[in-house]
């Protein structure tokens, strides 16, 4: 972690501003370091890190030397300024996490719970939807990860059948429940992640679960810092269904302005299903820190074998035409973040379909994430 902080905090500095108290500082303290007198090394930090608050990668490294001095304490407090500017980074949450070792507190664990409804409005005769969602992630040390999940689909349509005396009508409605549970590693770079779940589907007319399924994923994710103020990040994910198989990529850069404060991410998603290839272009623009902002994007084609029975639900699997979603955040304090977010997307049946009929789709988000 130490090479990749002080190359993190080299390459971040400007090198026409080497004269600068800020460089000067970094330089100073990185002298120190490398004589092995940390303590030093964060007190020459002490004075820039107050004038500069919202420059995260500052806040960062006198953590780091705080850590290595062995002021526990002053080093908890430094990582929870740096977790108030970027509360996902993976490095401030193990620098916090081995600061309450130092203190003899136990490892860092993170909980975070989030729900989520979404309405999906049917077009040209086509049937509405209804999907919620509840989620339980949990982080221990930044370095394990656990976490469940269980979603319901619910969709109900009219019907009219028979003929003469014998006609009727009425409404049919039908309930899909998935369960997921995943376990995984975390490093500052990357992440592992092993999934499997379980689906039932319902109908009013049958009596007792119709159908049950089984499948199960495997998750990578790298990410790292490629060069001053730019973030790049990969990942992968192969899913194994009952009836097929399908694996999603997706990269994307992010530039990083007004002191790492604004971030503009600019990236893309392909699927892979049985041979059949669907791409999204993404965008993002964020604001980072104690009050977070942020507005993203897609646009292209998107397949969802996740709903098992889609073809049945929906008649035909849909393509995403676009997605539009806000999400704020906001610190509560130093161990608790809240979160609220708003999706509308539309979907279209596959671009080989003549039919003009789509769905379009609101999701509303919540959640808090908090430490112990």
């Amino acid at each position: 972690m130490r090479d990749a902080l002080l190359l993190l905090l080299l390459l971040m500095t400007p090198a026409a501003a080497l004269a600068d108290p800020y460089a000067e500082a970094l330089a100073g303290a990185q002298a120190e370091a490398d004589r092995g007198r940390y303590a030093a090394a964060a007190g020459a930090l002490a004075g820039p890190a107050a004038e500069w608050p919202q420059d995260f990668p500052l806040q960062l490294a006198r953590g780091y030397y705080l850590l290595r001095a062995g002021r526990y304490a002053e080093a908890e407090t430094q990582y929870r300024a740096a977790l108030a500017l970027a509360p996902d980074s993976p490095e401030a949450r193990r620098g916090l996490a081995d600061a309450r070792l130092g203190l003899g507190a136990p490892d860092q664990t993170w909980l975070t719970l989030s729900g989520s409804g979404t309405a999906y409005d049917g077009q040209a005769a086509r049937s509405p939807l209804y999907t919620g969602a509840l989620r339980l992630d949990v982080q221990r040390a930044d370095r394990w990860l656990f976490g469940a999940l269980y979603r319901g689909l619910g969709t109900t349509a009219s019907f009219t059948g028979g003929g003469g005396r014998g006609r009727s009508s009425g409404t049919a409605a039908s309930l899909q429940s998935e369960g997921h549970l995943w376990f995984g590693h975390a490093a500052p770079g990357w992440q592992l992640k092993v999934h499997g779940a379980g689906l039932t589907r319902s109908a009013a007319t049958v009596s007792g679960v119709e159908q049950v399924y089984a499948y199960g994923g495997l998750a990578a994710g790298l990410s790292a810092m490629a060069r001053a103020g730019l973030e790049w990040r990969a990942t992968a994910v192969t899913t194994w269904y009952e009836d097929l198989t399908t694996t999603q990529l997706e990269g994307s850069g992010t530039l990083l302005l007004a002191g790492d404060r604004l971030a503009l991410r600019a990236g893309g998603r392909t699927q892979l299903t049985e041979g059949d290839a669907t791409g999204v272009a993404l965008a993002a623009l964020e604001w980072r820190g104690p009050f977070s902002l942020a507005l993203s994007g897609e646009y292209g084609a998107q397949r969802r074998p996740i709903d098992l029975d889609a073809r049945v639900i929906y008649g035909l699997p849909d393509d995403l035409r676009w997605a539009a979603r806000l999400q704020a955040g906001l610190m509560l304090g130093h161990r608790a973040r809240a979160w609220l977010g708003a999706d509308l997307e539309r979907w279209r049946p596959p671009a080989a379909a003549t039919s003009p009929a789509d769905y379009d789709a609101l999701r509303l988000a919540a959640g808090l994430s908090f430490s112990y």
